[in-house]
């Protein structure tokens, strides 16, 4: 019965001083190590496997040990041979748990690190900004919950905000502000207007903004876009694929057939800026970063509108086919005003 007691007494003391160990490491499995792995993860691998698989080992070695012990039936040379076992298993442990106080003590996060984690692969750490709440937000009358727009919308009917907004306001950030072109129709077209700033009445002008207004409870779709500062420079001609026209109306010279045109502060009037360009303009000339809004009516009076950009090609190459020019005679739409935008392009 003495035999017993102090059997047990040493299988549970191991087992409460392997404790520690198990505590802070799980089972690991030899599975997934990283090819990238470096050297010190490696070491620290291998060196916490160790430790976790000596743990058991010496557990399972108490157990034996206390086993032969007792079945010693009071051979000498076999409870010798135990106790000399047990002695050993325990001074096994007892440096164990040394190394892990060690390690605890030099950097406590040596003492956690698991299989499963190194058989990651490392995911590279990138900082990328994190933008919130900025674009354009179009408010109802009561100016609750208002729709956030940060990209072009054919229509409002889904957002339940068609022809119900009464204010926009603009929320920008350092690198450039945010534009609105502002339609009566859906797909982007009827009456139409722009904003770079807020427009806390829909009913009214905001200086050369909104200008004619579009109205409180209109506005159907509208054409988002990001602005620079700027007054950026485009050609008309009077031809397509930005060409001087010789013909048709005549022989004119290439004066008149070619205008160049700045960007100003509001709508101005191709008659205005190009007072000896002779016939419609066809094509334009720009850079990429240039947005081009072409209005079908004079400056201050309501009209159709068509935003564009020359894109890469540098030629605008649509106007003949486009929304605000028809040249039927009995329903004839031109062109006859324009806004330019420096335009924020990425890089």
């Amino acid at each position: 019965m003495k035999k017993i007691r102090t059997t047990t007494f040493l299988i549970f003391a191991g087992i409460a001083i392997s404790s520690p160990v198990f505590a802070a490491f799980s089972i690991p499995t030899i599975a997934g190590i990283p090819a990238k792995a470096s050297a010190a993860e490696l070491i620290v691998y291998f060196f916490n496997l160790s430790i976790t698989v000596g743990s058991l080992i010496a557990v399972v070695m108490l157990m034996m040990a206390g086993y032969d012990y007792i079945m010693s039936n009071g051979d000498p040379s076999k409870i010798e041979s135990a106790k000399k076992r047990i002695q050993n298993t325990l001074l096994g442990v007892a440096i164990l748990v040394s190394c892990l106080i060690l390690l605890n003590t030099i950097n406590p996060q040596l003492a956690v690190i698991k299989i499963n984690e190194l058989s990651k692969e490392p995911k590279p750490v990138v900082n990328v900004p994190v933008v919130k709440n900025v674009g354009v937000y179009l408010y109802k009358g009561d100016g609750k919950d208002p729709l956030l727009v940060q990209d072009s919308k054919a229509s409002l009917i889904q957002d339940n905000f068609q022809q119900q907004v009464k204010s926009i306001k603009f929320i920008n950030l350092e690198d450039y502000r945010y534009g609105a072109v502002l339609f009566t129709e859906g797909d982007f077209k009827g009456n139409c207007s722009y904003a770079l700033n807020d427009v806390n009445d829909m009913g009214a002008a905001n200086d050369n903004e909104n200008k004619p207004p579009i109205g409180n409870n209109t506005l159907s779709s509208i054409f988002v876009f990001k602005a620079l500062s700027g007054s950026p420079v485009i050609k008309l001609y009077n031809n397509i694929d930005c060409e001087p026209r010789s013909s048709e109306y005549g022989t004119v010279s290439e004066k008149s057939s070619v205008c160049t045109v700045t960007g100003k502060n509001g709508f101005d009037d191709i008659a205005r800026a190009c007072p000896d360009f002779k016939g419609d303009v066809l094509s334009i000339e720009a850079t990429p970063d240039t947005g081009i809004l072409l209005k079908a009516a004079a400056k201050d009076k309501a009209g159709k509108c068509q935003f564009m950009t020359a894109g890469n090609s540098g030629c605008l190459n649509v106007i003949k086919y486009g929304y605000v020019y028809n040249p039927d005679p009995n329903s004839p739409i031109k062109p006859l005003s324009f806004m330019l935008f420096p335009l924020y392009v990425p890089k």
